[in-house]
């Protein structure tokens, strides 16, 4: 058996299955929340990642637009009627008009590179490397070429290029440039709106910095971190990357590179605000969730205990029962253990009664362990054996055995806890030595795992004086054996109910169901001596328990019989299990609902002469064989099968269930010879 069998076939108290119920519901439903929490977190933290991206396909478009205006006022130059004809002095006016709006410096060169003119000859700016730009299918266009960042030459600050080539009639007449300071760039990051701590840059595509969100002026033309660089020179116009900004933020990036610049514009965020949202969650989920668990547990707690204190106090009740004791007062507010508080003192009652006789008898009733010491001990042994209960209780049986006798008391204390049943008669001794000729009855005393635990003993005095008591030593001797076997199938109803229920509230339903059913057969078996019981009383008995109108559905046939005590009981319990389910699931479940019980003589299986009973449910709701098999089922079919050495066949037909038993006539009682032998005992 593996460590979790063994702990799932523990017994554990009330308050830990209801601890452990909560937690169990707990868990998912946590987890659930967590999961609800976490989504809503993680839907936060994509909502920041897309307006990161946002921001920077928007500063993307910002400057692209920038340089398309830029480039719209280098086209509208490169137009001029001045430039086309080569006119630089009336072109220099409207250049240096330019120049002025643009904040920057206009030059154009021949195709090969040669400088024609600029609005600042003095500048020192060297000119592009044209051959960067290449024509079109051997045709030149005014497709415009953006520079990365030119780097500050120690007299001029850092700059930016654009180039447009002056085409006329397909011919390269001129490249024109207009070069310009980055920096006002920047207003760009103002009109994106960003968030207060993210940062956004600019970058060539050497990684080298064209304008920044945060201390611009200082980081133009300087190389950006290595993350950002390589994301720059990469391939992939759109990503994103995690690095540690320039000042010091762990941050997450999105980049974007633009089709008309070839630069590449980042955003980064940092790390702590895009987790800010799980952190949140985190608090908040270990915050409910602890608040919530502490509750539930609380009032758990607060419920098993109001239920595991009575339930506890019904073993002290069970105690009661059997020793003969008053039932204790178990104050609770349940209605299923009132139930089975009525059922205990239902059984106590009986009980009781049958204890008052058994200490009113003049048979000396006693028990044995397995040990051959006394256990228990009655008045009447004290009166035949002269020996006080404080007197002989723990001590071995041996003292009232006459020496010679002890070998056979010893082999008859054997058989007894082979399980067999022993009567004899013999000779016992009294306390003062006096021989006393006795008729004994021996029976095992089984524990509720049928294993022997010792000997139970009715030793009756059958001398002549105690002749006149005979039949009341008898009568005893024979209630004794009804009230053990009374409280081995209560126990065993118990224990099988206990396996098949699924709460204690289940538990207590079924139980108390049952403890009424056997009370229903025995109350008919006290109505006939407790020598046998109609089997036709039996049947209506049973089925009128659960409805007065039921009687009026019944059809009972069958030749007038009786049956024995044990197979009363038997059938009583078979009946009342088919009655229960018949009013929950069959034929008495609907109004037009009829059952048909009959019996009949006949052969068994094995040729032995027996009696046919059947149980026929119709008019009910369709019926279908039971996934799973309970108590009832035990009951139904096996055990009252053993009990009475016979067979049982149900059929679960849809137009009603089918119940048979097949059983010996053993179990048949002369009702005739019955009464003319209670009469004679009664006499």
């Amino acid at each position: 058996m593996s460590q979790l069998d063994r702990l799932w076939n523990r017994d554990f108290d009330i308050r830990t299955r209801v601890i452990s119920l909560i937690c169990v519901l707990l868990i998912p439903l946590l987890a659930l929340s967590s999961w609800l929490a976490y989504s809503y977190a993680d839907a936060e933290r994509r909502v920041i990642e897309a307006k990161r991206f946002d921001a920077a396909n928007n500063i993307t478009f910002l400057v692209e637009r920038e340089i398309n205006k830029l480039s719209g006022i280098l086209k509208g130059l490169a137009l001029s009627p001045d430039l086309m004809s080569g006119n630089f002095e009336m072109f220099r006016a409207h250049a240096q008009t330019i120049a002025a709006t643009t904040k920057g410096q206009l030059t154009v060169f021949d195709p090969t590179g040669r400088e024609l003119f600029s609005t600042n000859p003095q500048s020192g700016l060297q000119p592009l490397h044209f051959t960067q730009m290449r024509p079109t299918n051997g045709q030149w266009s005014d497709v415009i070429f953006v520079s990365g960042i030119i780097p500050s030459n120690g007299t001029n600050p850092a700059a930016i290029s654009i180039v447009l080539p002056v085409v006329h009639d397909g011919k390269l007449l001129y490249f024109a440039q207009s070069i310009f300071d980055p920096q006002p760039l920047s207003v760009v990051f103002a009109h994106a709106r960003l968030q207060p701590n993210w940062v956004s840059a600019v970058v060539d595509s050497k990684g080298l910095f064209i304008s920044r969100s945060l201390n611009s002026a200082a980081s133009i033309g300087k190389p950006a971190r290595p993350e950002l660089a390589s994301a720059a020179r990469g391939v992939r116009d759109v990503g994103e990357f995690d690095n540690v900004t320039l000042e010091g933020l762990v941050a997450a990036n999105s980049f974007q590179r633009s089709q008309v610049t070839g630069w590449t514009t980042v955003v980064a965020v940092p790390k702590d605000e895009l987790n800010a949202p799980l952190r949140r969650t985190q608090r908040l989920v270990l915050l409910i969730g602890l608040a919530v668990s502490l509750s539930s547990l609380a009032v758990a707690w607060r419920m098993a205990t109001h239920i595991s204190e009575p339930v506890r106090k019904l073993s002290e009740a069970s105690v009661a029962l059997v020793e003969g004791r008053p039932l204790p007062v178990i104050p609770h507010k349940i209605t299923e253990l009132s139930e089975v508080s009525a059922a205990f003192e239902h059984a106590g009652a009986k009980l009781a009664h049958l204890a008052a006789i058994i200490a009113s008898s003049g048979d000396a009733i006693l028990s044995v362990g397995v040990d051959g010491n006394v256990i228990s001990w009655n008045p009447g042994a004290e009166r035949m054996f002269g020996y006080q209960i404080e007197e002989i209780i723990g001590k071995p049986k041996t003292l009232i055995i006459p020496p010679e006798l002890v070998a056979d008391a010893m082999a008859q204390l054997e058989r007894a806890r082979a399980g067999e049943r022993v009567r004899t008669e013999t000779q016992r001794l009294h306390k003062d030595g006096t021989r006393i000729d006795v008729s004994l009855d021996l029976a095992p005393i089984r524990d509720h795992h049928g294993t022997v635990i010792g000997m139970s003993t009715i030793a009756r005095d059958i001398t002549e004086k105690r002749a006149a008591a005979q039949h009341q030593h008898f009568l005893m001797r024979e209630l004794t054996h009804r009230s053990k076997n009374l409280l081995a199938v209560i126990n065993a109803m118990a224990r099988q109910t206990v396996r098949s229920s699924d709460s204690l509230g289940d538990f207590e339903k079924r139980f108390s169901s049952r403890i009424q059913g056997l009370a229903a057969s025995h109350d008919l078996l006290v109505s006939q001596d407790w020598a046998a019981a109609s089997l036709r009383d039996l049947v209506s008995k049973h089925v009128q328990v659960f409805s007065e109108s039921a009687g009026s559905r019944l059809e009972l046939s069958g030749p007038d019989v009786y049956v024995s005590v044990e197979a009363a009981q038997a059938i009583g319990l078979a009946l009342h299990e088919l009655a229960t389910n018949s009013v929950k699931y069959g034929a008495l479940s609907h109004p037009s609902g009829e059952i048909a019980v009959h019996w009949a003589f006949d052969k068994m299986s094995d040729n032995r002469n027996g009696l046919r009973m059947a149980w026929e449910e119709r008019g009910g709701p369709p019926v279908t064989k039971p996934i799973r098999t309970g108590f009832g089922h035990i009951v139904t079919e096996r055990m009252v099968a053993q009990s009475l050495d016979g067979d049982v066949t149900i059929d679960y037909a849809p137009t009603g269930l089918t119940w048979i038993l097949n059983f010996p006539t053993t179990h048949l009682i002369d009702r005739t010879a019955s009464a003319r032998s209670a009469a004679t005992r009664t006499a």
